[in-house]
């Protein structure tokens, strides 16, 4: 068990927009009984139904903004189709203070903030090819092409930024495949941080 004298370990998840980031990361908060999700403050719309609550903490640009500049986030980007992201500090300090683990998503392009702020954090790029990436993002239907070619423009610095992180994982599609992969390598990175069993 991990001991809650000792702080938690924070793991990120990166990469291009629909490379896969949110659903393997909820899917290993739900696997891991110490690891909890942290969602990411946003100054998007919901999708319809509310489908992504999980993941995000909704608020006005405005809002936004004046937590960026409060110094809220770990790291946080706006990007040019009118949608911010941010990490909260609050929330990820919550859990790994108590010797609990968390997991997050990274805002492509942010890997050196992050590991200027937390050296100690877990980054992991979820990689996915180009065609890959353009094909899930006309199969939700939510993006102009204008947004589509900006996240795919912003896949391209993915080659750029490998060297930034700690392990990089493939996600072609076989979900269990890299669920599996990604467990390997945060029950590896828990044991010799806590001499104990996720």
């Amino acid at each position: 068990m991990t001991s809650v004298n000792r702080r938690g370990l924070l793991f990120v998840l990166d990469g291009a927009s629909a490379a896969g980031k949110t659903t393997l990361a909820l899917a290993l908060a739900a696997k891991k009984k110490n690891l909890t999700f942290v969602p990411r403050y946003t100054t998007r719309q919901p999708r319809a139904g509310n489908s992504d609550a999980a993941e995000y903490v909704f608020v006005p640009q405005e809002e936004f903004t004046e937590m960026a500049e409060a110094g809220a986030f770990i790291e946080h980007r706006c990007y040019d189709f009118g949608m911010s992201y941010g990490m909260p500090w609050k929330e990820v300090r919550s859990i790994i203070d108590q010797g609990h683990h968390a997991i997050g998503i990274l805002n492509l392009d942010r890997i050196r903030e992050l590991k200027a702020a937390i050296p100690e954090a877990v980054a992991i790029l979820i990689d996915v090819s180009q065609e890959t990436i353009r094909q899930r993002l006309l199969n939700r239907g939510t993006n102009s092409p204008e947004q589509i070619e900006e996240r795919l423009e912003n896949a391209r610095a993915v080659r750029r930024l490998r060297p930034y992180y700690d392990h990089a994982v493939e996600n072609e599609g076989d979900l269990d495949q890299v669920i599996r992969a990604l467990s390997d390598i945060i029950d590896a990175k828990v044991a010799l941080h806590s001499d104990g069993n996720f």
